[in-house]
């Protein structure tokens, strides 16, 4: 009786204290997997995964060889915060079948998951599968990128018109690198949407209903067969870390998706409302002979679709000299160079902006060079981090100029205390 009252109490503690999605989220949520409801320590197997929505769509993992483990690793955490670690092979969990998820058909489906990235990111490896060869819905890694995919290869109903080929969306993705990603299944609106790290990164169109799709579904791993853009595959597994994971029957607007970001993010290390597509580094100007070679500097770069470089003679009037691809998604530097052919009398002003995928331009602050510069027309542009840190040391310098000057004189004659 004591271990009845003990245990209904504590359902009791958890219904009352349970986390709520904002927007009501909560009424379309198929599964909730946060590795804060593992009760386990660094190195255990996991055998179970609860989801904490109210659909009881649990993960599972039977045989005790193809178990992941609860990680508290420095190499495998997101955010200092404890993973469920999937180290390739044949390590992962499996979901029974369920009208939440795939027995039923769906117009549709949004999901959202935290993970973390190993060093192995050019082979194909599944994070999540529902489905298998003939319809379904994934999310996997291949050649440096982040796939989402969709299909639905078969006529139902006799319908034509339900036939939807493979359908993916994508994105490059770094090695050793955490990430949160939404996607956005929409066939009501005719969008299959990407999201990472807080910003949209592409839409495709083309989607319609997904049919029910039995076989059972896979975190880390494939339960039996998926489709990808290179076709059929099965026994692809993920290598890396997954924090938090959410599916939902319902298409997520871009508000919900914010919400939840705003809701979930900070935990993993993630405040999309603080994102800069592009932070820059220096950009600079310089004559040579007759032309002008213009250079810039990222130290790391999201959703970078390319760069802008026009030219003015007032800095009102602005003309597009050119563009250059940026590096997508980048954490490290890139050095740019552009060079304008256009011979240079007085003073010319140049301005890079920078270009998301999604359309969301930026402007940098216009820079000049002058043909009478007794510099060549050279002038460097550092970023406001750097200037910062340049006054600091100058003030630093300053301070302790002024304690030396107070101490009293060093003499060789002087009599030991």
């Amino acid at each position: 009786i004591a271990t009845t009252a003990t245990v209904i109490l504590s359902l009791l503690i958890s219904t009352l204290f349970a986390q709520e999605l904002p927007m009501n989220l909560g009424d379309n949520n198929s599964f909730w997997f946060d590795t804060e409801s593992l009760d386990l320590s660094d190195g255990d197997e996991v055998s179970n995964w609860n989801d904490d929505s109210e659909s009881g769509n649990d993960a599972y993992q039977n045989s005790h060889q193809y178990r992941p483990e609860y990680s508290e690793d420095e190499d495998n955490t997101i955010n200092n915060n404890a993973v469920v670690y999937f180290e390739g092979g044949n390590k992962m969990l499996n979901m029974s079948n369920s009208s939440d998820i795939n027995t039923s058909q769906m117009d549709e489906k949004s999901m959202m998951i935290f993970f973390r990235t190993s060093d192995q990111i050019n082979n194909t490896q599944v994070i999540y599968e529902e489905g298998g060869r003939t319809r379904g819905m994934n999310l996997y890694i291949d050649g440096k990128a982040l796939y989402a995919g969709f299909w639905n290869l078969a006529r139902d109903n006799g319908d034509d018109a339900s036939f939807i080929p493979f359908t993916s969306v994508s994105v490059e993705v770094e090695k050793n690198t955490n990430y949160m990603v939404a996607v956005v299944m929409d066939a009501v609106n005719d969008e299959f949407r990407l999201y990472l790290n807080g910003m949209l990164v592409g839409t495709e169109n083309g989607v319609g209903t997904l049919y029910s799709h039995s076989g059972n579904i896979g975190i880390g791993g494939v339960a039996g067969y998926t489709v990808t853009h290179e076709g059929e595959v099965k026994n692809k597994n993920f290598k890396g870390s997954i924090g938090e994971f959410l599916l939902f029957d319902s298409a997520l607007t871009d508000e919900e998706v914010d919400a939840l970001e705003d809701f979930l993010g900070p935990k993993w290390g993630f405040d999309h409302t603080g994102v800069l597509p592009v932070e820059m580094l220096e950009y600079s100007a310089q004559l040579e002979n007759n032309s002008t070679t213009i250079t810039w500097a990222t130290a790391t770069e999201l959703n970078n679709d390319f760069f802008t470089i026009e030219r003015s003679n007032d800095l009102e009037n602005w003309t597009v000299i050119g563009t250059v691809y940026g590096a997508g998604n980048s954490n490290y530097r890139n050095d740019y160079e552009f060079v304008d052919y256009t011979a240079v009398n007085g003073t010319v002003y140049y301005r890079i902006s920078q270009t998301d995928f999604d359309g969301t331009t930026e402007v940098f602050n216009p820079f000049s060079v002058n043909a009478n510069n007794e510099m060549n027309g050279s002038e460097v542009h550092t970023s406001h981090l750097q200037s910062l840190v340049h006054l600091l040391f100058l003030l630093l310098l300053f301070k302790i100029n002024t304690l030396l000057s107070l101490l009293p004189p060093l003499s060789s004659t002087s009599p030991l205390p």
